[in-house]
């Protein structure tokens, strides 16, 4: 039977199995720190796009370029996006 006494609130921590949020590698406990929603790059994807976008034979380069402005300008607001379109078009169109 174990001592309470003795019982130390963090030890329990080093024993655990942690996995990384978006990669589910196995981490160690002191790499608890670095693990966050805030450093998913998802600058492939818009890159991707673009190079979609440029595939296009029959589209003036003028619509390509507001096509990719535009897709860059859903992907920053894309909540604002899915609520309110009619919002995010006049910020595009005024700030732009």
């Amino acid at each position: 039977m174990k001592d309470w006494g003795e019982y130390n609130s963090q030890s329990h921590l080093y024993s655990r199995d942690y996995y990384h949020s978006q990669t589910c590698l196995p981490i160690t406990y002191a790499q608890l720190d670095n693990d966050s929603d805030d450093e998913i790059d998802e600058s492939w994807i818009i890159e991707t796009e673009e190079k979609l976008i440029d595939e296009f034979d029959d589209v003036d380069p003028h619509e390509k370029m507001f096509m990719k402005l535009w897709n860059r300008h859903v992907s920053m607001n894309y909540i604002m996006f899915l609520f309110c379109p009619i919002f995010l078009l006049t910020l595009f169109l005024f700030y732009r």
